[in-house]
């Protein structure tokens, strides 16, 4: 007896195209990466130092575990940039 509706793929086939081309979309997603560094400093505001910064606040105001390492070394290096600012200006008087 012939089934009433029949597989145009043999078995495996389908599944072996989904994942060729998923496989493809991963790889063109991955290779269209964006900008390159020259254009994307032209544009950017910030400096690295800055973006930087701006992460490791993100990762001290979280709830990750080492944040609140993160968030004592950033105070510690404010107040290593208030000293130093302070004898700069002691030094030039």
């Amino acid at each position: 007896m012939q089934p009433l509706f029949s597989n145009p793929f043999p078995k495996g086939t389908l599944m072996r195209k989904s994942m060729m081309a998923a496989a493809a979309l991963i790889f063109i997603a991955a290779c269209s990466g964006g900008a390159s560094d020259a254009s994307d400093s032209a544009a950017d505001t910030l400096t690295q130092a800055q973006k930087t910064e701006k992460r490791n606040r993100a990762i001290a105001g979280s709830r990750i575990p080492g944040h609140g390492a993160v968030g004592k070394a950033l105070d510690l290096s404010d107040s290593m940039k208030v000293r130093q600012a302070r004898l700069d200006s002691a030094s030039t008087r």
